[in-house]
C-alpha cells in the first residue's frame, strides 16, 4: 500500500512539473529551523510553511534551502530549472520524456536540485512570493512577516559564538550555565558538579571549546563543541560532537566550522567511527585522527570521538590499532580495561584492525567473509544485519532496506529501480508480476496475471481472443459449450444444434 501511494504521489508530481508547478520541498536544515520556530513560538507563518510542504499546495518554486550569504537569506529553484536539472540528470531529450520522478532522491542537500540553477532571496520576500498577501508585512507582533523574519534571523545568528579554554571549559560545561530546554546539551552525561575533576584532560592539554550563548542571556549557553588541534592529520582542527538545546543550532555550528575550515562529524553521535566532513574538499569519509602529548590524569571524561587513549604513548585517537589502550567511555571518571586489538562482540574475541572491516549497516566490525560492500548504499553491510534487517531482492540480486524493495506477486522482491524485462507491471492489479505469467488484455489496456485471468473469444468463429480478469465477469459470459466469449459476441443457437447433430 505504501508503494502504491508513493507511485500515486510521483504521478502527481510529474504532472505538476509539466504544468509548470511543483510541490513545495525544504532542505533538512531549513525545515529544522522552521520546526524549532514553531515549537518555541507557535508562529502562524512557520505553521503555514510546515503544512504546505509536500501537500496539495503547489508553487512555481521549490527545493528551498538556507543560503549562507546572510542570516536572512534562502535560495530556491524554479520549476523550469527543475525540468532542466531533470533532463540533465536523467539524460532526457526534453521535458516530454519525463515519465517518473523519485522526488525522495532529490531532497538531499547534495542533490542536483540544491546545487544547480538556484536563486537567492530574503526569507521575508520568499513568504510573500509563496503566500501573496496572506500575511501582513508588519503591525501584528507575533503574526506578521517582520516578526517571523526577526525570529528566523535569531536562529541563524552566529554573533553569539565564543571560543573558550582552560578553566572556562569547566565553567561552561556545568549544567547551571545551560539554557532551559531539552536537546542533547541538557542530557549530556558530563554536565554535573561532580564531573568537574574529570575535565582536567581538557583544561590541562590545550583543548578549546566553541560555545553558543543564549539569544537573550549571555550568562547561559545553548550549545557547545570541543575543539581539538590535531597532530594527525597535522595542522587541522577537529570540532567534536555538537551538543545543543535546539536542533536548528546544529547547522550554526557546522556553518561556523565550514567558515573556519574545521573538520567535523557527519552525524552528531557518540561513535568514534562516524564519518568526518572536510569542508576544504567537501569530502565525507572515515578519517584517523590523533592528538599527541596528552598527559595521564588518572580520571577521565566520557569522550565521544577520540575515545581511545594510548596512555603509554600519550596519544588520544579515534582509531584502534595494535597495542594497549584505555577506552574512555565511562561517566564516572574511570576507563575500560586495557585491550589489545579490537574486541568484536559478534565473535567474542579481539582482532587486529587490518583484519576487520567496519560495517555502517550493522554498526560493528566484521571479518571480510562476514560482510559485503553495497554500491547502492556506498558502505559495507554485515551479513547478519542483511539477513535479519534487510530484504533480499531476487530481481536485482542484492540486499536492500525495506523502503527500497518492491514485492513481486508470488512472494519475491525486486529493487525499486529494477529494469529487467522478466518483471511486468500490471496497471489493472497495481502490482508487479513475473513476465512469464503476464498476458495482455486489450479490454483493460493492461497486463494481467495469467493465473487470475480467463481467455475469451472475441468472435463467434473463435479466431480471436482476449484476456479478462476472472473476478470481473462484466465483460464476458460462459456459453453452453463451455467456452468464454466477449459480451459483444452472439452465438447462433441453430448452428450450435446442427453441430450437436
Amino acid at each position: 500500500m505504501v508503494n502504491n501511494f508513493n507511485e500515486y504521489l510521483l504521478d502527481l508530481l510529474v504532472e505538476s512539473v509539466k504544468n509548470k508547478e511543483i510541490k513545495l520541498f525544504f532542505s533538512k536544515r531549513l525545515r529544522s529551523i522552521i520546526q524549532n520556530i514553531e515549537n518555541e513560538y507557535d508562529n502562524n507563518i512557520s505553521k503555514e510553511l510546515l503544512s504546505s510542504e509536500n501537500s496539495d499546495f503547489s508553487s512555481k518554486i521549490s527545493y528551498i534551502d538556507l543560503d549562507d550569504s546572510g542570516i536572512d537569506m534562502v535560495s530556491f529553484i524554479t520549476v523550469p530549472k527543475v525540468v532542466d536539472n531533470l533532463i540533465k540528470d536523467k539524460g532526457y531529450n526534453s521535458e516530454d520524456d519525463i515519465e517518473s520522478l523519485d522526488y525522495y532522491s532529490y531532497i538531499g542537500n547534495d542533490s542536483i536540485m540544491f546545487q544547480k540553477n538556484r536563486t537567492k532571496i530574503k526569507i521575508g520576500k520568499l513568504i510573500k512570493k509563496l503566500f501573496d498577501d496572506k500575511f501582513e508585512n508588519s503591525g501584528k507582533p507575533g503574526e506578521d512577516i517582520e516578526t517571523f523574519v526577526n525570529i528566523f534571523k535569531s536562529f541563524r545568528d552566529t554573533s553569539k559564538f565564543e571560543i573558550v579554554s582552560g578553566d572556562d571549559i569547566k565553567y561552561w560545561y556545568n549544567e547551571k550555565q545551560y539554557s532551559e530546554g531539552d536537546g542533547t546539551l541538557n542530557n549530556s552525561c558530563m554536565r554535573y558538579d561532580d564531573c568537574e575533576n574529570f575535565l582536567d584532560l581538557y583544561t590541562e592539554n590545550g583543548v578549546r571549546m566553541l560555545i553558543l550563548k543564549d539569544k537573550n542571556d549571555d550568562d547561559k549557553i545553548r550549545g557547545r563543541a570541543l575543539l581539538w588541534d590535531l597532530d594527525r592529520p597535522s595542522g587541522r582542527t577537529f570540532m567534536d560532537r555538537i551538543y545543543t538545546v535546539l536542533d536548528s543550532d546544529f547547522e550554526l555550528f557546522k556553518q561556523y566550522a565550514r567558515k573556519e575550515g574545521w573538520l567535523y562529524k557527519n552525524h552528531q553521535d557518540s561513535s568514534s567511527h562516524t564519518y568526518i566532513v572536510d569542508p576544504k574538499d567537501n569530502s565525507i569519509k572515515p578519517l584517523k585522527m590523533e592528538v599527541w602529548g596528552v598527559e595521564d590524569h588518572g580520571e577521565y571524561p566520557y569522550l565521544d570521538t577520540l575515545s581511545y587513549y594510548y596512555h603509554e604513548d600519550e596519544i588520544l585517537s579515534n582509531d584502534i590499532n595494535k597495542g594497549s589502550y584505555y577506552e574512555l567511555k565511562d561517566t564516572d571518571g574511570s576507563y575500560s580495561d586495557e585491550v589489545s586489538g579490537i574486541y568484536v562482540d559478534y565473535y567474542g574475541e579481539s582482532y587486529n584492525e587490518e583484519d576487520l572491516i567496519w560495517c555502517d549497516y550493522g554498526d560493528d566490525y566484521r571479518l571480510d567473509s562476514d560482510c559485503f560492500y553495497s554500491d547502492r548504499y556506498g558502505a559495507y553491510i554485515a551479513q547478519d544485519y542483511a539477513d535479519n534487517s534487510m530484504i533480499w531482492c531476487e530481481y536485482g540480486e542484492e540486499y536492500v532496506e525495506d523502503g527500497d524493495a518492491i514485492e513481486v506477486k508470488g512472494g519475491d522482491y525486486m529493487v525499486e529501480d529494477y529494469t529487467g524485462d522478466d518483471i511486468t507491471y500490471s496497471e489493472y492489479n497495481d502490482e508487479y508480476i513475473k513476465s512469464r505469467y503476464a498476458v495482455w488484455s486489450d479490454w483493460y489496456n493492461s497486463y494481467l496475471d495469467r493465473d487470475d485471468a480467463i481467455e475469451v473469444y472475441t468472435d463467434e468463429n473463435q479466431r480471436y481472443t482476449d484476456w479478462r480478469p476472472d473476478n470481473d465477469s462484466s465483460s464476458y459470459y460462459e456459453h453452453t459449450d463451455g467456452e468464454y466469449y466477449d459480451n459483444s459476441v452472439e452465438i447462433d443457437e441453430e448452428d450450435d444444434e446442427e453441430d450437436d447433430e
